[in-house]
Order: structure tokens, then sequence, then C-alpha cells
């Protein structure tokens, strides 16, 4: 059993963690700034703004993102603007504007033994380096 505890632990660990967080405006919609261009990244759920959007929109909200993973070669990073993409799409956003975008890399943290190195005297762990990715957008809607 202490095993197998082990075992959905370090799987747990490998597969990441991830949280996110809306948090709705509230108040008077405002003349809010645009831009007469921007870089836009376009292939997640909705369109991603690097800047101010050329058309007049609405704030729905703020959303904060973070991914965390201990695979080295992960995007951790793209993957939370992934995530906050999403999330905003099902808040109704027609795109998000990016506020902040960081990546912490490495943490160290100890991760049990899998299965395999496991013995029953066995309390040891081995170490893996974990990236984070944070993001923050503004959630918008197009008039």
């Amino acid at each position: 059993m202490k095993r197998l505890i082990l075992l959905l632990g370090a799987a747990a660990l490998l597969w990441g963690c991830e949280t996110t967080e809306f948090l709705a405006y509230s108040g008077a919609q405002q003349n809010w700034p645009t831009a007469p261009g921007a870089m836009v990244r376009q292939n997640l759920a909705v369109p991603v703004y690097y800047g101010l959007p050329p058309r007049p929109y609405t704030v729905l909200g703020e959303i904060a993102t973070s991914k965390g993973q201990t695979w080295a070669w992960s995007d951790v990073q793209s993957e939370a603007m992934e995530q906050a993409a999403v999330e905003a799409k099902k808040r109704g956003a027609d795109a998000i504007i990016v506020i902040s975008a960081t990546l912490r890399s490495p943490d160290i943290t100890a991760l049990a033994q899998p299965l395999w190195l496991a013995t029953p005297r066995s309390e040891a762990g081995v170490t893996m380096p974990v990236q984070t990715g944070h993001v923050r957008v503004t959630a918008i809607k197009f008039l």
C-alpha cells in the first residue's frame, strides 16, 4: 500500500500542477485604450494580444494561471497561456491581453522513488527540477 501511495504521489508531480483563477471586473466600463497594431498569437482558444488591441472592447476580468511541470522539455509558460485562453473563452471573452508572463526555473523538489526503485526499507527520494509558468491576462469582449 505504501508503494502505491508513493507511486501516485510521484505521478502527480510528474504530470504537473495547474491553477486558474478568474477575477471578474466590477464597475463602469470605460473607453479602454486601443492601439493601431500589436503582436497577436492566433493559435489558441482566443487571440492573445501582446499589446493593446486595435478596436474598442469591454473588460470581463483578469485571469491568473500557473502551470508547473517536472519535465525539463515541457513549455510551461505556453501551457499556462493556453490554459488562460481556454478559461477566457469559457467566460465569453473574444480575446485576452497579456499583463505578464513569467517562467520560474529550476526549483528542486523532492520526489518519492518510483515503484521500480523502491525497496521495503527505502524512504529516500530523488530530486528533479520543476519549472513553473505564471500568466496574468485581461479577458475582453469586442464591441
